[in-house]
């Protein structure tokens, strides 16, 4: 990993993803567990109807907000390092318009299940919140600030918990746990906002930055619309067609332990985007998919052998999903391949094959939603996922190096061929027994070196060679 390229090794260029993605990856750790913790004592506190109230609801302003996201956080990756406050204030002009658009559909939910439309004014707000913090805590990575984000993951987490937790606590149920997230999405709106503005400066926008800005989201559009779809829209559809809060919840944690993990290679993804913009090095997007898929393959298999028991930690309702999750850590690695492909597009700006890439699967996960969802539920839902995350890596064949992911993927598929086994030995040893085959496969098809491992540590830590 020495190859020179505008003067600047790739070994020197992707120790920048490294460290930046170590801040993302923590930040997102301390997210990931923050959930665990809220929806863990939800569940005992407000059970799973309450939480299935508070998950439809979030999941509405999630999709809200993916509707009127309109590309925006590719568009401050990829124009940010260029053009710095510029780009960032042209992003966050049409966030607070879009928002303020979007926020009012939120009506047309009220019947969704009954008592939901008591939530409705929460979820406006959430909706817009939630599109100011995603294009800010974007600048924020797109300046390298990758630190200032753990930072407002943190303090916002612990709101959530805090107040979230003491609403249910008195009785206040779903509509409580909502409150909880609202409270820290509004701190954490306010704490990127002011480190973004820190890190970049203010500058008004030309009509050109807005112009650049839409054009290079609508690209992206149909790419981010097919991740939020299942991450919102999904789950927004489990309620309008089961009418069951349960189910919703159910479907909600189990895609939520699965992005948890998946967080580590997206992370990497999201940050050699400004990397490769700014060292033109695009050799770094392969980089990343190796080594991100590497790291995350032990722990999607551990889940998919443990998914019953992972599920029952948070309440024993939940383990009817245990199939539903299993999938879903499926989608880890296809969706990697996906993201740092789209990744190395737009740093090269190449626009049209982004957009084609999101229609593809856009279209495979609309198509296979409309099909499996009605008769299957959240199984069905999981599949379409899975689906949409698949059909895609053909079109990456001569963008980026697939062998070695390929090769994980269908190591993790053999992997899972060990479920029976769970009712034999245990779910446990089972899992065990995965992880310690998964890393013997990865260290001898050398896929993830020990060399890598050290390096990956000497970056972190500025260990002189």
């Amino acid at each position: 990993m020495n190859i020179e390229e505008n003067g600047r090794s790739l070994e020197e260029a992707f120790a920048e993803v490294v460290r930046g993605s170590f801040w993302l990856v923590l930040g997102n750790l301390i997210v990931s567990l923050g959930g665990l913790v809220f929806w863990l004592f939800s569940g005992r506190v407000a059970g799973a109807e309450a939480i299935g109230y508070a998950t439809g609801a979030f999941s509405l302003a999630m999709m809200l907000s993916s509707l009127g996201n309109l590309g925006l956080n590719y568009a401050v990756l990829r124009e940010v390092p260029e053009k710095g406050a510029r780009a960032y204030t042209s992003a966050l002009t049409l966030a607070l318009i879009l928002g303020a658009v979007i926020a009012s559909l939120s009506i047309l939910f009220t019947g969704m299940y009954g008592g939901i439309a008591s939530y409705i004014p929460l979820i406006y707000l959430l909706t817009i919140s939630i599109l100011i913090t995603l294009v800010s805590t974007h600048t924020l990575i797109a300046a390298l600030r990758a630190k200032h984000v753990f930072t407002v993951n943190t303090i916002s987490t612990t709101v959530k918990i805090l107040v979230g937790l003491s609403l249910a606590l008195i009785g206040m149920g779903g509509y409580g746990l909502l409150l909880g997230i609202l409270s820290a999405q509004i701190v954490a709106l306010a704490a990127s906002t002011i480190l973004a503005l820190a890190a970049v400066g203010f500058a008004r926008p030309r009509m050109e930055d807005l112009v650049d800005t839409l054009k290079i989201g609508a690209s992206n559009y149909p790419q981010i619309l097919s991740n939020q779809l299942v991450v919102s829209a999904g789950v927004v559809l489990i309620a309008l067609l089961t009418g069951s809060p349960r189910d919703t919840g159910v479907f909600y944690v189990a895609l939520m332990i699965a992005l948890g993990i998946a967080v580590i290679p997206g992370s990497m993804a999201s940050i050699s985007l400004p990397v490769m913009v700014k060292n033109k090095n695009y050799g770094i997007a392969d980089e990343s998919l190796r080594i991100g898929a590497a790291i995350v393959l032990p722990l999607a298999v551990a889940i998919g052998l443990d998914s019953r028991e992972v599920l029952g930690i948070i309440n024993p309702d939940f383990t009817v999903g245990a199939l539903t999750l299993t999938i879903l850590t499926l989608a880890i690695i296809p969706q990697a391949i996906v993201l740092n492909g789209i990744s190395k597009l737009n740093s090269e700006k190449n626009l049209r094959r982004v957009l084609g890439v999101g229609i593809v699967r856009l279209a495979t996960l609309l198509i296979l939603t409309i099909l499996l969802v009605p008769n299957l539920g959240i199984l069905g839902a999981s599949i379409a996922y899975l689906g949409s995350a698949i059909t895609p890596i053909p079109l990456f064949s001569k963008i980026l190096y697939l062998k070695d992911s390929v090769k994980l993927i269908i190591t993790q598929v053999s992997l899972l061929g060990m479920i029976p086994f769970t009712k034999l030995i245990g779910p446990h040893i089972t899992a065990i027994i995965g992880v310690t085959l998964s890393l013997v496969i990865l260290l001898k098809m050398e896929i993830l070196r020990v060399k890598d491992i050290i390096n990956l540590f000497k970056t972190h830590f500025n260990i002189k060679k």
